[in-house]
């Protein structure tokens, strides 16, 4: 199976003002240099994990009949089409995580925990988080309140427009972006993920299966 991004995520999870509080760094001078770094971290986060942050559109490959398509990124928001060489709608079985086609086909499908506030609409899908009915979310000083139609939904009250992200992403992911964001910056240059990073990240394994 083989991958590609289609459409990248349109906004970063962290901020640089909030690696430079990490570091207790004040000055803006460094915050493109500290902007490529997140970048970096992001990649490095998500290949780690199996799971996408912000959403992004994929576009997978099965190259063999009745090949089980693993979907390699987590959590899905949905599958948007699936199709063969020549164009036609292939058709597909949904195993969890595993799709099976009756002809060697391309799909693609989009995945990530943050979603863009005018393409969410203010329901953001919360795939493989209990939270009951009625529970309440402040994110950035917005609040969700789980939608009474479904356990795994927030409705957002008073969600913000334009590129402004709504949901809900696990705090370890985002702390594992900003040390490794971080780390980087200290060092001047890429560098393999930590175990202080890893250590963030091991925060979540009773929570989450990843991929």
């Amino acid at each position: 199976m083989r991958t590609e991004i289609l459409v990248p995520a349109s906004s970063r999870v962290v901020t640089a003002a909030e690696v430079k509080d990490y570091l207790n760094f004040g000055s803006d001078d460094e915050d493109p240099i500290i902007s490529s770094f997140i970048d970096v971290a992001t990649e490095a986060v998500e290949s780690y994990t199996g799971r996408t942050l912000v959403e992004t559109t994929y576009r997978a490959w099965s190259s063999r009949t009745g090949e089980d398509l693993i979907i390699p990124r987590w959590p899905l928001i949905s599958i948007v089409s699936a199709f063969d060489s020549d164009s036609n709608v292939s058709e597909y079985e949904q195993f969890g995580e595993t799709i099976k086609f009756n002809v060697p086909s391309v799909m693609i499908f989009k995945a990530g925990y943050l979603r863009p506030a005018s393409i969410a609409s203010n329901v953001v899908s919360l795939v493989g988080h209990g939270y009951s009915d009625g529970d309440t979310v402040i994110i950035d000083g917005t609040s969700y309140t789980v939608s009474s139609s479904s356990s795994d939904q927030f409705t957002a009250s008073g969600a913000p427009d334009g590129n402004s992200l709504v949901g809900y992403i696990p705090e370890p992911l985002k702390m594992a972006v900003r040390k490794h964001a971080a780390l980087q910056y200290l060092k001047g240059s890429d560098m393999e993920m930590s175990s202080e990073v890893k250590s963030e990240i091991k925060k979540l394994r009773r929570q989450i299966a990843f991929a």
